[in-house]
């Protein structure tokens, strides 16, 4: 499962990449709820708070994938600057 969501990253965010401790310091502090949804809402959220350096970035890192999903996400993203 770790591996699903950026198994094509040239750096991915994997667990076993993190410094010494730091896993164990995380894993002690998520929890679980429950909670009922009454009302949901959407909104873009595309990175838009980045400055445009990072904006960039984001954008030709998401080109690089062979992700369709991530091929539409760099479009949107460069359609809504």
């Amino acid at each position: 499962m770790q591996n699903s969501y950026e198994k094509e990253q040239e750096k991915p965010a994997l667990a076993e990449n993190l410094p010494d401790g730091l896993f164990e310091k995380f894993i002690k502090a998520i929890r679980g709820f429950k909670i009922e949804v009454v009302k949901m809402e959407g909104a873009w959220k595309l990175s838009q708070n980045r400055n445009e350096e990072d904006h960039q970035a984001i954008i030709e890192e998401l080109q690089k994938s062979n992700d369709a999903g991530a091929q539409e996400i760099a479009k949107e993203m460069k359609n809504r600057k």
